[in-house]
């Protein structure tokens, strides 16, 4: 536990679990992950009235990757229970937030060659398709990153 405590400030690589605690321990107390490990979105807190899906990358890029799948899931369950869309992804230089009630949704592209699942024993690729959110739309996390 005291590496995991190290690292965020080290700008290094998170994974999705280490990224929901990060954002529990420091900004949403109350943030659950959904028990269902394929769920179409990955958390979310009653306090703040938001779904979350959470990414991490390993590399950063200022456009960041969502598939249209998980948007569509978490920004349609949020409308439907008049909640909040979040996406939050890491990547060795910050953790962006963007409000995905308040973006236009971003155009979608066919990608061929993707993981078929990301952070599991499952190394197919298939084609998705995504979109790109800049990370000037977000609203960066903390210092988390920094250099």
């Amino acid at each position: 536990m005291i590496r995991y405590l190290c690292a965020p400030s080290a700008g290094l690589p998170m994974n999705e679990m280490q990224l929901f605690l990060y954002l529990k321990n420091r900004y949403i107390p109350d943030l659950l992950m959904q028990p269902d490990p394929v769920a179409r979105f990955d958390s979310s807190s009653e306090q703040l009235g938001v779904y979350i899906e959470l990414k991490c990358r390993d590399t950063h890029y200022d456009e960041l990757i969502i598939e249209r799948d998980k948007y569509h899931a978490v920004t349609q369950r949020a409308w439907v229970d008049g909640k909040t869309a979040l996406y939050i992804c890491s990547t060795p230089k910050g953790i962006w937030s963007f409000n995905l009630n308040k973006l236009t949704m971003p155009a979608w592209y066919y990608f061929d060659g993707l993981p078929a699942t990301t952070e599991f024993e499952n190394t197919d690729t298939i084609t998705k398709v995504v979109g790109f959110l800049h990370i000037g739309r977000g609203k960066r996390i903390g210092a988390y990153g920094a250099r």
